[in-house]
């Protein structure tokens, strides 16, 4: 059951920008707001009782899901919940970069589960990645900024709910294949 649960919950984040631009034409940005933090305290729930470790990290993000939901309750306000990308990027940029002055890498961190017996090699490996998805995390918040800003709710929905995760996978795609390519040669 805590299973299904998860996956449903992950399903609606992986939607949210579909479900916001929906809830949107349907209901009060009030009401979509209750429906996400809802969604937020099923999640953390369902998280706290895997484990307290495992819910340290979510922290930052489910924050930063929360905050423009809250706004949108208090306020009413369409605008507030277009800015979830927005923070979701900021606190993801946030976590990755913590890590480039506290290491290990957050990538590293990432390739332990797999590997854990790194060299200095991957260990910089990982490190220029991590600094390649702050990159990222910079230009695709600034994409989410200037389309919750300035772009109206369907090209938020295209860019937000479409586009950013086929750069993600390109990107995810690109450092696959540098990878196995650098893990060849190493």
């Amino acid at each position: 059951m805590k299973r299904l649960v998860t996956i449903f919950i992950s399903a609606v984040f992986v939607a949210y920008p579909v479900l916001i631009y929906y809830g949107l034409t349907t209901f009060s940005p009030a009401a979509v707001g209750i429906f996400i933090l809802a969604m937020l305290g099923v999640r953390m729930a369902v998280v706290m009782k895997l484990s307290f470790h495992r819910l340290k990290p979510l922290l930052p993000l489910t924050l930063a899901a929360a905050l423009p939901s809250v706004c949108s309750l208090l306020f009413n306000s369409e605008r507030a919940l277009l800015f979830t990308p927005v923070l979701v990027n900021a606190a993801l940029l946030g976590s990755f970069g913590w890590t480039l002055f506290r290491g290990p890498s957050m990538v590293a961190r990432f390739a332990a589960l797999k590997e854990p017996v790194m060299t200095n090699a991957i260990l910089t490996y990982c490190k220029k990645v991590t600094v390649v998805w702050c990159g990222f995390f910079v230009v695709n918040g600034s994409i989410a900024t200037y389309t919750a800003l300035y772009t109206s709710k369907e090209y938020w929905t295209l860019y937000n709910g479409l586009i950013s995760y086929i750069l993600m996978g390109l990107l995810f795609g690109v450092e696959f294949v540098v990878r196995k390519t650098v893990k060849q040669k190493g």
